[in-house]
């Protein structure tokens, strides 16, 4: 499939800079993706944004996950640690579930008939062992009425990737002319975004219901921290989602 910005709009709510899907909030999920605004998600300021961020969204409780470039789901019941993992589940109300990332895909999904949420994180790791078709399955609702929410990422104009890379994406069997692009230098760049839509259009999500900001962290570097093109050190972004 080919991906486009679907209907995104930027809010600011106690003072956090919020980029919301549009469909997601006329449902009433609880839910965005934070940006760098004003310094948000430094690295030294974790715990007093994750507080801001609750209070933005009305949600007394966070759980974030440490992420490991996998592709373990888990869900999340009452206060209990979450385990190393990459993407988190729940249906508890009140109960703000956050991915962090800087150039890897968030992926923030809401399946409508059971009222659960879940948050994903793909890298390219991640999306080469189908973190999202595990978080659909972990959802434990029909397909159909799952909606998700893909936030800043970097996009497949910035994404230079090695020969290793191709290699480990072709021996999994993808059609590598859906997702490889040419890049100006003669290296080849990896197109993480459609390969998580065929994903989860694969899974039985109906394409209209995958939003998808639009946004690249490499490009817009001066509004979303990227890994890549700053190095260590740099600060998170945090896409968040809530029962509703």
């Amino acid at each position: 499939m080919s991906t486009k910005q679907k209907n995104f709009v930027s809010a600011t709510r106690c003072g956090v800079l919020l980029l919301l899907s549009e469909h997601l909030t006329r449902e009433g999920v609880p839910h965005g993706f934070t940006s760098r605004t004003h310094g948000f998600g430094a690295r030294y300021r974790g715990e007093r944004d994750r507080e801001q961020l609750s209070r933005a969204l009305n949600l007394p409780r966070l759980a974030y996950m440490k992420q490991v470039h996998g592709r373990s789901i888990r869900t999340i019941h009452g206060n209990e640690p979450v385990p190393e993992c990459d993407g988190v589940t729940t249906k508890e109300r009140d109960l703000g579930l956050i991915v962090h990332s800087a150039d890897c895909v968030p992926l923030l999904f809401w399946a409508s008939d059971v009222n659960a949420v879940a948050a994903v994180h793909a890298g390219w790791r991640g999306t080469l062992a189908r973190v999202a078709v595990e978080a659909v399955s972990s959802l434990g609702g029909r397909p159909d009425k799952i909606h998700v929410a893909i936030g800043p990422s970097i996009r497949a104009c910035c994404f230079e990737v090695g020969d290793e890379v191709v290699e480990a994406f072709h021996a999994s069997g993808r059609e590598l002319k859906r997702i490889l692009r040419e890049g100006l230098r003669g290296r080849r760049h990896v197109d993480l975004i459609t390969d998580n839509c065929d994903q989860l259009v694969a899974c039985g999500i109906p394409e209209a219901q995958i939003y998808d900001s639009g946004r690249c962290t490499v490009c817009e570097n001066d509004r979303f921290y990227s890994y890549r093109r700053e190095g260590k050190g740099v600060g998170r972004l945090m896409g968040v989602i809530a029962v509703k």
